[in-house]
């Protein structure tokens, strides 16, 4: 079923990508930017494409030999790509201590996952999609 989803989806066709690691899930985007009308991409794994925009990442979690790739998925997704617009942020992996809005975070702080107005931005994004992966 997911599968078919994915190989033959309705549009608007909208992909959820989270975690922590792009290198998990290079040959995902990769085929999804091929299919999907919008790819949301969330959690740990943002931040990677934060840094390939030239963004202040703070501690953040980054996969440094996939930058270059992040930059390259950004370039080639004419806007299909949606990062978050805020982080949920703390000095170390623990409760979250700070909101931060925009890409920038300071540098004593790592994100740990989206703000509130991603998850607005996220479920604007999702508003009319006929197939979610």
């Amino acid at each position: 079923m997911l599968s078919k989803g994915i190989d033959e989806p309705e549009h608007p066709f909208v992909a959820i990508i989270g975690g922590a690691k792009v290198s998990d899930k290079i040959g995902v985007i990769d085929n999804l930017l091929k299919k999907a009308d919008k790819i949301i991409i969330g959690g740990g794994m943002a931040y990677t494409f934060f840094k390939a925009q030239g963004h202040a990442i703070g501690k953040s979690l980054v996969e440094e030999d996939k930058i270059e790739l992040a930059k390259e998925y950004l370039e080639k997704s004419n806007g299909k790509i949606i990062l978050p617009v805020d982080s949920a942020c703390a000095p170390e992996f623990k409760d979250v201590k700070a909101i931060f809005e925009g890409e920038d975070l300071p540098d004593n702080l790592m994100g740990l996952d989206i703000g509130p107005k991603s998850i607005e931005l996220f479920q604007e994004t999702l508003k009319g999609a006929k197939t979610v992966a």
